[in-house]
């Protein structure tokens, strides 16, 4: 559980914090390109290149299925903020959940973790793929994963705002930011 407010705190140092933005809301910590070419594959078992999202605003976090809580927590959250996106979900922005541990959660079990989260979603993906992917695409918002002896995987977080060049703009801290403030923002920057 260390880990996890220790990265939490590394990811918040990175980003600005915008007086005129709500709380739990940062302005983006890296000109990085956020949409790297990374294969993964979906909940469908369909193949995804990270890099094939851009041109839309991409919202990502970093989940496990076996995670012991927090993940589901940021999932519901998520949840709830696709809700209030409603039809925009999937034209505008689209959300990406990847998994922390490939070598536990393939399609079927990301799927079966999207339905108990209530984030069977048209818009929303959730990822799977190679430990050397993974590690692609946590690198541009410096993080990383690690699994502790006992399977756990310490990690940030966040959901991380990706614009449609391939940007980070916005960080969101789940613990902070109601599902309302981050859709009013989502919204706003995708209009």
């Amino acid at each position: 559980m260390l880990g996890f407010l220790s990265l939490a705190l590394l990811v918040g140092s990175g980003c600005q914090r915008n007086e005129q933005l709500p709380a739990g809301v940062f302005d983006g910590g890296t000109d990085a390109d956020c949409l790297p070419n990374a294969n993964f594959v979906d909940q469908y078992g369909h193949p995804v290149d990270l890099a094939s999202l851009k041109g839309k605003w991409v919202l990502i976090d970093f989940i496990y299925t076996r995670c012991p809580g927090p993940c589901e927590l940021m999932t519901s959250k998520l949840a709830k903020v696709a809700d209030r996106l409603g039809a925009s979900l999937g034209k505008k922005i689209e959300f990406v959940s990847i998994t922390l541990d490939p070598e536990h959660d393939g399609p079927r079990q990301l799927r079966a973790w999207a339905a108990a989260q209530g984030a069977e979603k048209p818009g929303w993906l959730f990822l799977t793929g190679s430990v050397q992917n993974l590690d692609k695409a946590m690198a541009p918002f410096k993080v990383q994963r690690h699994v502790e002896p006992d399977g756990s995987v310490d990690h940030v977080i966040e959901y991380f705002l990706v614009s449609p060049d391939g940007h980070e703009r916005r960080q969101y801290s789940p613990n902070e930011a109601t599902s309302q403030v981050v859709a009013n923002d989502l919204r706003s920057l995708a209009s």
